[in-house]
C-alpha cells in the first residue's frame, strides 16, 4: 500500500532571471543569487545547466564534488518523491493505463465487479399454530365515566375520551 504527501514540499531549484533581477545581480557583479528558494540566474547559465548531460566529472573530481554535493542531495530529495509518486500512482491505478480511466459512459461510478456466488436457500420453517379466536370487546354506545386506580376513564359512544 502506498500514501502520497499531500503537498510536493519542494522549491523550486532554477530558474531564469527577470529583467529587473538581472539589472540587480549586474549590479553586484553575480551571475546567480537565491531569490525566494530558487537560484536564479542569467539565461546563459540556465542553458548551460539545461544542456549539462554526464554528471560523473562532478563525482570524479573531488574540488567538483564538494562544490555540488548540495544538488546531489536534491537530486536524491528528488528521486525519493518520484519514487514514492510511482508507487501510489501503481498502487492506486495499476500498472495499465488504458485500464486506469473511464471509458466513457460508465459514470463515475465504473465497472461493476463479477457477481458474487448465490448459496442454496435455506429451508423453509413451518407454521406456527393458529392462536384462540378473540371476542368482541366492543362497548358501543356507551357513555359514562369508569375509575381505574388514581385515573378516570371517559367514554362517549363507546370510545374512550379522556384520561383523567
Amino acid at each position: 500500500m502506498a500514501t502520497i504527501d499531500s503537498t510536493f514540499g519542494k522549491k523550486e531549484l532554477t530558474k531564469a532571471a527577470s529583467t529587473s533581477e538581472l539589472s540587480d545581480m549586474a549590479s553586484k557583479g553575480e551571475k546567480a543569487q537565491l531569490s525566494n528558494g530558487a537560484l536564479v540566474m542569467d539565461s546563459t547559465t540556465k542553458s548551460a545547466i539545461d544542456a549539462a548531460t554526464d554528471p560523473s566529472i562532478l563525482i570524479n573530481d573531488e574540488a567538483e564534488f564538494l562544490r555540488s554535493k548540495f544538488y546531489f542531495k536534491q537530486i536524491e530529495d528528488l528521486r525519493a518523491e518520484i519514487a514514492k509518486l510511482h508507487a501510489y500512482v501503481k498502487a492506486a491505478f495499476g500498472t495499465d493505463s488504458s485500464a486506469a480511466s473511464s471509458k466513457g459512459a460508465k459514470g463515475d461510478t465504473g465497472n461493476t465487479g463479477p457477481q458474487g456466488p448465490t448459496g442454496p436457500q435455506g429451508a423453509t420453517g413451518a407454521t406456527g399454530a393458529t392462536g384462540p379466536a378473540g371476542s368482541n370487546a366492543s362497548v358501543s354506545g356507551f357513555e359514562g365515566s369508569k375509575t381505574v386506580g388514581k385515573e378516570t376513564w371517559t367514554f362517549e359512544d363507546g370510545l374512550l375520551k379522556t384520561v383523567k
